[in-house]
C-alpha cells in the first residue's frame, strides 16, 4: 500500500536513535549496529508482539515475524543498510530504526 509505505518512511526519517517511537513504555533495540541477532528489551514483560515488520529506507517490507515468541530477530540474511522494525502488539504499535551490517 503506496500510503502505508510514505508513512513508515516518514516514522523512519524522524527516529533519532534505536529507542522505540509510538508510547510511553520504553522499549530498546540492541546491539545497533547489529551483524546477525537483533535484540528487544521492553518493560512490558506481559506484552506480546503480534507482528514484526521489517522495512528498508523505501518503505517496502523485506521479513515480517507473527507472534513473534521471544525477544530476539535473526536479521543475518538482510542486506547491509538501514532498516525500520515496526512492532504491533495488543497494546501498542512501535517503530525503531537499526543499521545492518
Amino acid at each position: 500500500d503506496k500510503d502505508r509505505s510514505v508513512q513508515f518512511f516518514k516514522l523512519f526519517s524522524s527516529t533519532p536513535s534505536d529507542d522505540f517511537i509510538g508510547n510511553e513504555q520504553s522499549m530498546k533495540l540492541y546491539p545497533n549496529p547489529v551483524s546477525d541477532l537483533l535484540h528487544l528489551n521492553y518493560d512490558n514483560k506481559e506484552e506480546v508482539i503480534e507482528l514484526a515488520s521489517i522495512l528498508d529506507v523505501n518503505g517496502k517490507i523485506v521479513s515480517r515475524f507473527q507472534n513473534l515468541g521471544n525477544s530476539v530477530i535473526d536479521v543475518s540474511s538482510l542486506s547491509p543498510g538501514t532498516y525500520v522494525l515496526i512492532i504491533q502488539s495488543k497494546l501498542s504499535h512501535r517503530s525503531a530504526r537499526f543499521i545492518k551490517l
